[in-house]
């Protein structure tokens, strides 16, 4: 509703602007949703232009996977070539008007540092801020007279604790197509392991697992029996398969099975959850229960929370079927419940200092 009445009331088009991106225009309206980013926005009141940008880290020191990274993730070279840009369009410092948002939590205090210590640097003032806390923030920055608004995510507790996953897994059904492919889009290039069950009938799996690694920074691929998980790769459980993963030696592994359906389905997400569940220490497991009818995935969530996983299920206002993380919210089985841009911040937020395990 924040965008969209927006959007209507100033019949403008919506650039959305994503982590590790940059925006310079003279019409529409920039939409960002930051947790522990930071975004410089800026404002040409003479040339009535407007430039904004998104960045994940303060420098390239703050992570051991820079080199799979483009320089927009970084704070001291993102705000270099946003100003950069501005004076080949004839931009003058005395005619920009800076405002600064974002940086939740512990990790977005370097970013907050790191871009007032560059604009100072340049000799140019911040006129307003919108930063720290604990809270998501949304905002729409209007390019063409520097109008600002920003809305503090107050629902979601989003940056209550802050984790580094070594292992993300995404339990879904019916209306969760579509988030699956939106998160697994927003993951960067160094994220750790992604497994996933999506309930879908077996003929259909291959032409969905590659739409999404076409849409994706990272590689989605079917799961293949004992094959060793890695960083930057999401893994989709076959059709008429159960999907399960098992530690050893320090690494993660697919194994696939054969057994009969769990509530209903094969893959189950619940055969899933269950599996991770039994590791000595899930307190490095993200688990996250989109939209779908039944129960599928709830007692596995349980199972995770209680060995000290974060746990997410889609709110309610959100899903196209509030079945099956109605049913994980019901037990106690969720450390969160979110939207679908909530959760994709929640999990740039939690890879902000991300490190190989």
């Amino acid at each position: 509703p924040f965008i969209s009445s927006y959007r209507v009331l100033n019949m403008k088009e919506i650039y959305s602007i994503q982590s590790g991106e940059m925006k310079i225009a003279q019409d529409g309206l920039f939409s960002i949703l930051l947790g522990s980013c930071v975004s410089v926005l800026i404002f040409d009141s003479e040339l009535k232009i407007g430039a904004a940008n998104h960045f994940l880290l303060p420098t390239r020191k703050q992570s051991e996977n820079s080199a799979e990274m483009n320089s927009l993730h970084f704070g001291d070279e993102s705000i270099l070539e946003l100003l950069k840009e501005l004076k080949s369009k004839g931009s003058k410092r005395d005619n920009l008007v800076v405002k600064l948002v974002g940086g939740a939590g512990e990790p977005g205090l370097a970013n907050i540092e790191v871009a007032e210590r560059t604009l100072q640097k340049f000799g140019l003032e911040i006129k307003s801020r919108s930063v720290g806390g604990l809270k998501a923030r949304k905002l729409l920055f209007d390019p063409t007279t520097g109008e600002l608004k920003v809305k503090l995510l107050v629902k979601a507790k989003t940056f209550d604790k802050m984790l580094r996953p070594s292992l993300i897994l995404i339990g879904s059904s019916t209306g969760g197509t579509e988030v699956v492919q939106e998160i697994l889009a927003s993951l960067p290039a160094f994220c750790p392991p992604v497994l996933v069950v999506q309930h879908m009938p077996k003929d259909f799996i291959g032409a969905y697992t590659a739409r999404l690694n076409i849409g994706s920074g990272i590689t989605v691929k079917e799961a293949v029996h004992r094959e060793k998980l890695n960083r930057g790769q999401a893994y989709i459980a076959s059709g008429g398969k159960h999907m399960a993963c098992e530690y050893r030696d320090g690494d993660y592994y697919i194994e696939l099975s054969d057994e009969p359906p769990i509530n209903q389905f094969k893959p189950s997400v619940d055969f899933l959850f269950h599996s991770v569940s039994s590791f000595e220490s899930s307190s490095r497991v993200l688990a996250i229960l989109l939209s779908g009818m039944g129960s599928d995935g709830a007692r596995g969530l349980y199972a995770l929370k209680n060995k000290g996983a974060y746990t997410i299920g889609q709110s309610e206002e959100t899903c196209l079927i509030y079945g099956m993380p109605r049913a994980a919210f019901e037990i106690g089985a969720t450390s969160l419940m979110a939207s679908p841009q909530e959760i994709i911040d929640f999990i740039s937020s939690s890879l902000a200092n991300f490190k190989v395990a």
